[in-house]
């Protein structure tokens, strides 16, 4: 199947497939970079888990780019590598943090994103399960993480659930042969869940890395 056919808008010759689907996902650049610069005003330990997590955040928007517009080679595998990298960091986050082993999330992140990446090499059909299996590793790790407390500031967590919640509704309606799929409008619903999954991500990293901002009481 050629990249991006099952996300509904309709693939075109030249440097950008799907215009749409590409240009939304430059919004997970932009939460990289909101998220490298808050976690530059925190302290060493929580400036480290917020520029990993914006590196994590900033492969899947490198690679969904990629995947929706000039479709290298390597697409694929960015795409859903950088996808395992993004929602890895939340599971092994959640899983640090009901151990009470915050120090080790960045070193086990990285290894964790490294064996994702390989087996995704190594079995290029496997993305969409992995990702299943991530998703629902981060609900059960988000579960009891919110049951242990301390509670995350509600606003900005909150936003980002039912950011993620529409984004999926949208993905699902909008996906090619959905309800909701016209191959040539400008609006779309896998660019409304690039947009909308980029400031869930963004939310989860503002309420849970790291104590206040320094300075902050």
């Amino acid at each position: 199947m050629p990249l991006g056919a099952g996300d509904c808008e309709r693939l075109r010759d030249g440097l950008v497939a799907q215009p749409v689907n590409t240009a939304s996902a430059l919004a997970y650049l932009l939460a990289a970079a909101w998220l490298a610069r808050q976690g530059a005003r925190r302290d060493a330990a929580s400036r480290r888990e917020a520029l990993a997590f914006g590196l994590a955040v900033a492969a899947a928007g490198v690679g969904s780019v990629d995947f929706h517009g000039p479709g290298s080679p390597a697409a694929r595998w960015l795409h859903d590598a950088g996808l395992c990298a993004a929602v890895s960091f939340v599971a092994v986050h959640d899983l640090a943090r009901l151990a009470g082993a915050r120090r080790r999330v960045v070193p086990a992140w990285a290894a964790t994103a490294g064996a994702g990446g390989v087996l995704l090499g190594l079995a290029p059909r496997a993305g969409g399960a992995v990702a299943g299996a991530l998703g629902l590793l981060v609900a059960a790790g988000e579960v009891a993480v919110a049951r242990r407390g301390p509670r995350r500031p509600p606003g900005a967590y909150r936003a980002g659930v039912a950011a993620l919640a529409v984004g999926a509704a949208c993905w699902w309606l909008g996906r090619t042969g959905g309800p909701l799929c016209d191959p040539d409008s400008l609006l779309q619903g896998h660019a409304a869940w690039h947009l909308l999954t980029a400031f869930a991500l963004a939310a989860w990293g503002s309420a849970t890395l790291g104590p206040s901002p320094t300075g902050s009481p």
